[in-house]
Order: C-alpha cells, then sequence, then structure tokens
C-alpha cells in the first residue's frame, strides 16, 4: 500500500515511480564516518611505546608525564599523530578537551597533593 502511494506521487511530480523495496542488507552503504574514537584509561596509561588507531590517524604517545617517581599518576602526554585528533582529558569530574599533542593537566600540583587523568578520549577530526 505504502509502495503503490509512492509510486503515484512520484508520479505525479514528474519523477520516476520506480521505487524498490529495501531489506536490511539491501541499504546503500555509507562512506562518510561521523567520528571514531578511542578511550585510554588505567593500565594503558604510561605505557610506551603506546600506538592506537583513531579513525583514519595512526597516534603515537612519546612521552607521559607523571606527578610520581613510580609513573602511575598521570598528568599530562606527549603524542605524534598522522592525521587531526581531538581530545578529551577526564579528571575526577573534571573534562578538558583540546587539540594540542603536548599537553599537561592545568593545575595538576596545585595545593601540594597531585590531579590525575582518568580517562583520555582521543577522536578523529
Amino acid at each position: 500500500m505504502v509502495r503503490l502511494f509512492v509510486s503515484a506521487l512520484l508520479g505525479t511530480l514528474g519523477l520516476s515511480s520506480d521505487v524498490r523495496e529495501l531489506t536490511q542488507g539491501a541499504l546503500p552503504q555509507s562512506p562518510t564516518v561521523v567520528s571514531q574514537c578511542v578511550v585510554l584509561r588505567g593500565e594503558q596509561f604510561g605505557q610506551l611505546p603506546l600506538e592506537v588507531k583513531v579513525g583514519s590517524a595512526n597516534v603515537r604517545f612519546t612521552a607521559w608525564k607523571t606527578a610520581d617517581a613510580d609513573a602511575t599518576q598521570v598528568v599530562g602526554f606527549t603524542y605524534v599523530s598522522t592525521g587531526a585528533v581531538h581530545w578529551v582529558a577526564q579528571s575526577g569530574s573534571q573534562l578538558l578537551d583540546g587539540s594540542e599533542s603536548d599537553w599537561l593537566l592545568p593545575d595538576a600540583f596545585r595545593g601540594g597533593r597531585s590531579r590525575v587523568l582518568s580517562s583520555l578520549r582521543l577522536c578523529a577530526s
């Protein structure tokens, strides 16, 4: 019924009335990627070398900035990337975003105690 209505409507508009039924398998493939992201947490912080694929970009972390001698409290990072990357860093309930490849958590050492990263989301720009 819907198919007949669409065919009739298209015909009255002077457009092709060739209407096909599409099944899930017949849906056209979309070449557009809205966003591809990777989330780093916990034990991934501090690993060198650490390389991740973010969209079509290869991101290689070259340094982790830490607040302690054991390198367990990460407060910043440095990376190189083959493409544009945007990131969101989480420290507690605070979210900070940017795209710079060399970054340190603002006020990381304020008040004698360090704030540390709990997650880092990298997305293709």
